[in-house]
């Protein structure tokens, strides 16, 4: 099994950013910006049905399963499922691994 991707909330501004910016193919970058759609702005959670999804997206149901699994494996979600079958989204950036400034550059 590999080590989860290290990640961090986002708010859905900066998270259509990040998607757009992202390797993601184009079907996960529009699950996520669906997703980001019905996301509260303090925590990026949402819980919009696959149907919901679905119609919003013009995919499939198993579609959209298979691209909520490479987004969230890509550090961009976090899938939480609850008893009742339903699942909580909360939209995620990866953390950088390397420092965004110029490491030879005294600040």
């Amino acid at each position: 099994m590999t080590e989860p991707i290290p990640r961090r909330p986002s708010r859905p501004l900066q998270y259509l950013k990040a998607v757009a910016n992202s390797d993601l193919p184009t079907g996960a970058r529009a699950v996520c910006w669906a997703l980001a759609s019905y996301a509260d702005n303090t925590d990026g959670t949402a819980w919009p049905s696959l149907t919901t999804l679905a119609k919003a997206t013009g995919l499939s149901k198993p579609v959209i399963s298979r691209h909520t699994v490479r987004a969230e494996a890509a550090g961009y979600l976090l899938k939480n499922g609850r008893n009742n079958n339903s699942i909580i989204y909360t939209i995620t950036e990866p953390c950088q691994d390397s420092p965004t400034e110029d490491p030879g550059k005294s600040t």
